[in-house]
């Protein structure tokens, strides 16, 4: 019972976070300018890959696989 809160709650909060590195790629491609973070990119792909362990691991729980 408790696996499949946890893992919908995992699978909404990548979803969440996946759609927030989406969002801020989109800022930064539009606004950066040569006082961006160097680092920008690197945060950028940090949070994705987050997002996208986040999903898996909700599926992992959602379904006791984990």
């Amino acid at each position: 019972m408790w696996e499949r809160i946890v893992g919908v709650l995992f699978v909404l909060l990548g979803i969440w976070q996946i759609y927030i590195s989406k969002r801020y790629g989109h800022h930064v491609t539009k606004h950066g300018d040569a006082s961006t973070s160097s680092f920008s990119l690197l945060a950028l792909a940090d949070s994705f890959y987050l997002g996208v362990m986040f999903v898996g691991i909700g599926i992992a729980t959602f379904f006791m696989q984990f």
